[in-house]
């Protein structure tokens, strides 16, 4: 908690920037999202199915100048499945690899929660994650840790001084998030996609 009181006593640095342009809709059907549903009993397995009835992984790696982010769900450290599980970002991060993206285009990183998250950095290698991209080759970031900027979205009205995201995330040219569907005590209604994340893919 004390890291946790002390961002709020002496809050990042957010320099306002433009907003970026809304980024095209890699994965769609005219004007329908492309959603797939997988059960399966092997995570290896139904990640590449998702991948292959969603589009394939050629199309996230189109174009990428900066980085792909991967956001999981890393709240606390405990395990799978209140948060990502570590193998999720394996096979994830293998499969943009093996689809031609350079590993130190790949970046996996989130920023912890205020009870027993902080500080990220610690979160991460609790969970395993820390491990996979030092396996992978890949970057970590612990966003509290880093450069942050402010966006204000037009039309914004709940935040009219902005909101403020990692720079990170702001010059990534895509994100891919995984959320965990969880119970939770906040929102009125329970199962919820649980993802902190504040910005668009």
């Amino acid at each position: 908690m004390h890291i946790y009181d002390h961002l709020l006593k002496n809050p990042l640095h957010g320099p306002i920037v433009q907003n970026n342009i809304d980024r095209p809709e890699l994965y769609s059907n005219g004007k329908k999202h492309v959603v797939a549903i997988i059960r399966s009993e092997n995570r290896r397995n139904g990640i590449y199915e998702g991948f292959r009835l969603i589009g394939g992984e050629k199309k996230i790696i189109e174009n990428i100048q900066n980085e792909i982010i991967i956001k999981p769900n890393c709240n606390t450290d405990d395990p799978f499945p209140r948060n990502s599980h570590h193998e999720t970002i394996r096979v994830i991060a293998e499969n943009l690899i093996n689809a031609g993206l350079p590993p130190d285009k790949i970046c996996v990183g989130d920023s912890s929660g205020r009870y027993r998250g902080f500080p990220t950095r610690n979160t991460i290698e609790e969970m395993g994650i820390k491990r996979v991209a030092d396996d992978l080759g890949i970057n970590v970031a612990y966003f509290e840790e880093e450069e942050w900027v402010t966006v204000k979205p037009p039309g914004a009205k709940s935040w009219p001084n902005g909101v403020k995201i990692p720079n990170r995330i702001y010059e990534a040219d895509r994100i891919i998030f995984t959320p965990v569907i969880r119970p939770h005590r906040t929102p009125y209604f329970t199962i919820n996609m649980k993802l902190r994340a504040k910005k668009g893919t």
